[in-house]
Formats: C-alpha cells, sequence, structure tokens
C-alpha cells in the first residue's frame, strides 16, 4: 500500500528515454514536496513533455523509476489520483461546457471524491460559459475546460504540460490564478512552461531542463539567493579584461560593449563595487542596477551548461 503521508507526492529517479541511439533524456531526478507548485521549465524540444508522458503512463522509460506517494508508481491503481492536461487538448467541440463535464463526470471511478459541476465550473471560472458550445470557446476558455477534466476527481497529483504557452496576457494570468487556487485546495501541481514568467510569478520549486538533461532543480528563493537579488550593467569607455575580482562579486559577464556585474549578498555598500570599477582604469560612461529575473538566470545557467547543485 502507498504511502499516503510521504514527504514527495512524486519521485522521477534516474529516467532516461532513447529513441533508438538518441537519448532525449538523461538521468532524470526530481523530487516534488506534497502540496507545491512545481515548475519545469525549458525551451521547446527540452524533453518536458517526454517526461510528463512517461509519468502519465503514456510512454515507457528506457530506465528508471516513477515513485508517486512513496511508492513505485502502478497507473492503472492510481489514474484517479492523477490530472493530466496535455499540451493540445482535444474536445467534442459540438458540445456545451457542461453537457461535456457532466459526460468527463460520468467516466469517473472516484465519484466518492470527483468534484460536482458547479464545482468544477467555480474553479475554473466558467460558469457563465456553460451553456456555450465549446467550438465558440476562446483560447483561455478551452485551456481551463482542459483543466476542469484534468481536476474533475480531485487528484492529488495535477500535471499541466504548456497550459498558457497559446494564451494572450489575459488568458495567461487567468490560468496562473487558476493554479494558484489549485494549490490552496492542496493539489501538488507540476506544469511545464517556456514562459519564465508564469514559472517566476508562481513557482515554489523550479526545475532547468537543457537537451534532455536537468542543469538545476531548487527552490526559485535558492535560485535567486545564488545569483542575487539584482545585478549591474556598466559601459566602460575602454575594453576591459577582469583577470580577478573581490570576493563580493559572483561573476562577470561582458557582451559587446555592456558588463554584466553579479554580486551576492555581501555588498552591503555599492561603494565598494564602485572601488573596484575604477581600479580598473577604464572611464565609466554607464552604471545601472537591474533586478534578477528568473530569464537572467535560466539563460545563464544553459549558456554555461553546467549542473548547479543547490
Amino acid at each position: 500500500m502507498e504511502n499516503l503521508r510521504a514527504k514527495f507526492t512524486l519521485e522521477l529517479n534516474a529516467l532516461s528515454k532513447n529513441y533508438g541511439k538518441t537519448q532525449v533524456l538523461k538521468d532524470i531526478n526530481i523530487k516534488i514536496p506534497r502540496g507545491v507548485i512545481y515548475g519545469f521549465i525549458g525551451e521547446n524540444g527540452a524533453g518536458k513533455t517526454t517526461t510528463m508522458n512517461i509519468v502519465c503512463g503514456l510512454k515507457k522509460p528506457s530506465s528508471g523509476k516513477v515513485i508517486f506517494r512513496g511508492s513505485e508508481l502502478s497507473y492503472d491503481k492510481e489514474r484517479e489520483a492523477i490530472g493530466y492536461l496535455p499540451q493540445q487538448p482535444k474536445f467534442y467541440s459540438y458540445m456545451k461546457v457542461q453537457e461535456y463535464l457532466n459526460f468527463i463526470l460520468s467516466l469517473s471511478e472516484a465519484k466518492d471524491k470527483a468534484f460536482s459541476l458547479e464545482e468544477l465550473l467555480s474553479i475554473v471560472g466558467l460558469k457563465d460559459a456553460s451553456k456555450k458550445t465549446i467550438k465558440t470557446l476562446s483560447g483561455g476558455m478551452l485551456q481551463r475546460l482542459g483543466i476542469a477534466v484534468a481536476i474533475c476527481n480531485n487528484p492529488e497529483l495535477v500535471i499541466l504540460d504548456e497550459p498558457s504557452s497559446a494564451l494572450d496576457p489575459e488568458g495567461r494570468r487567468e490560468v496562473m490564478n487558476i493554479i494558484k487556487g489549485l494549490k490552496d485546495r492542496g493539489m501538488t501541481v507540476f506544469f511545464s512552461t517556456h514562459l519564465l514568467s508564469d514559472a517566476e510569478n508562481i513557482c515554489d520549486y523550479i526545475t532547468i531542463i537543457h537537451k534532455g538533461e536537468i542543469l538545476a532543480s531548487t527552490t526559485l528563493s535558492s535560485l535567486k539567493d545564488k545569483y542575487g537579488a539584482c545585478y549591474y550593467e556598466v559601459k566602460f569607455g575602454d575594453k576591459i579584461d577582469p583577470k580577478s575580482y573581490p570576493s563580493f562579486i559572483k561573476d562577470i559577464n561582458i557582451k559587446d560593449d555592456i558588463t554584466q556585474i553579479y554580486t551576492d549578498s555581501t555588498l552591503t555598500d555599492e561603494r565598494d563595487l564602485f572601488n573596484y570599477l575604477l581600479s580598473l582604469n577604464s572611464p565609466i560612461k554607464a552604471f545601472t542596477k537591474k533586478e534578477v529575473s528568473l530569464e537572467d538566470i535560466f539563460f545563464k545557467i544553459i549558456e554555461g551548461g553546467v549542473i548547479i547543485d543547490l
């Protein structure tokens, strides 16, 4: 019997996937705690969908295990505890929203815990659209309908593959608010995205995947602590070539005529930074302080191609 109080809702242990001689997933290790929003971020083709398909039983791994609630996942036994929204969901477009959801609920094998039609419509904000034909819905409404289908059994784990990728800003905001609401209801949400601002706004934890390999897996706050809350862009009058720098500087990245300087929390006085910059003996033409975003960190990690162990 599975351990219903296991610390982690989902664990991926050394998952790999090969298609012939091509390895598309390389030793994927992820641990997703209970009741969190977990972002799985990477560029298109990085391996996000393949990983999620393995978790949902749609593909078999070449090696490795999927652990759900402390025991190796048997999807036939656990299907009602896992909800899944694919990247391109399909519906019976001729049906009305409430008709379709009633049909889905009629198929449920967990009627004792499944949401009612009214609850589903309320959670995803489709009450006013309940009598609309599905083919008339906007892209945002279709995604919300897809989420309703994914959560109809009130699952412990909800897997959402790129839930906001094809939406306009308002549609994305609505979907992100729904995801936050799922967490408030005690669900664990594992969602993939290449839209880094979405992940930054709502995630407790993130994993960065690049070319089938995990490069970072940690809390969002830990990742920002590592790279600092801010960085500085400096434009020098002459070319510089810093061979060493003070301990409060984590990294220096020179792109064209802009020098990006990343500092850590030990920098309490910017005069220390200015003194270092002046020591480089090059006129300072511009100096700008910028907030570090997840996008900044993401590209810094994948351009470096190194695994970050936090």
